[in-house]
Order: C-alpha cells, then sequence, then structure tokens
C-alpha cells in the first residue's frame, strides 16, 4: 500500500517540479521504480523511458548538480545512472513480457558500464 502512495506522491512532484534536468531524471526514475515495485508496468515503462532520454540531453553529472534544494544527492555519473535505468528498463520489458527489448536494454546497460572507467 505504501508503494501506490509513494507512485501519487513522485507523480504529483514531478507536476509540480520547476528544477533542472537532473532533478526531473532522479523523479522519474523514482517513480519508473517505484511503479515497477507495485506492478504498474506499464507506468513504469513510459516514465523510465523518459527518463532514459533526458538523461542522454542532460548537461553533466546528477553528482555535481544541488538537487532539490540540496535535500537529495547523489554520487552517480552520468554513465552509472543512465546504466541503471537501463538496468531498470530491461526489468521492467521482462516483466511485460519482452525480452528482445529486455535483452536491448540489459545490452546497453553492459556498454554503459564499459565506459564507466572514462567517464569523469
Amino acid at each position: 500500500r505504501l508503494g501506490r502512495g509513494a507512485v501519487a506522491s513522485y507523480k504529483k512532484a514531478l507536476q509540480l517540479l520547476g528544477g533542472n534536468d537532473w532533478e526531473r531524471c532522479v523523479l522519474l526514475q523514482q517513480l519508473g521504480a517505484a511503479s515497477l515495485r507495485v506492478g504498474l508496468c506499464e507506468e513504469a515503462l513510459g516514465w523510465l523511458k523518459e527518463c532514459s532520454e533526458l538523461c542522454r540531453r542532460a548537461a553533466g553529472h546528477p553528482r555535481d548538480v544541488k538537487l532539490f534544494q540540496g535535500s537529495f544527492s547523489t554520487q552517480q555519473t552520468r554513465l552509472e545512472f543512465a546504466s541503471m535505468v537501463e538496468k531498470f528498463l530491461a526489468q521492467t520489458c521482462m516483466k511485460l513480457g519482452d525480452s528482445v527489448a529486455a535483452q536491448a536494454h540489459a545490452s546497453e546497460a553492459r556498454q554503459l558500464q564499459q565506459q564507466l572507467s572514462g567517464d569523469a
């Protein structure tokens, strides 16, 4: 029951958010993960895809941005964050029965992980 409350809270926060790209990415990732945990797989897929697309366009690294007026922080680089999102996308696609898409996202996550040594 708390999981659905978290999903509703993240959705409301997304409506109210006026912050930077990385704040939106973090919120979309959290919303996608929470949706996945409560079985809202179609919704999770949409949130995570939007997150992945925005992550590609966002400048810098999430670890370098003051998130939510300093109330949240992460040590993740862009590639680490993007890899995590791809892993969530792979899980979501598997739950939806789309093994081809799941494998594609898992492969993308592996490629991002391999690039991490140069991500600074």
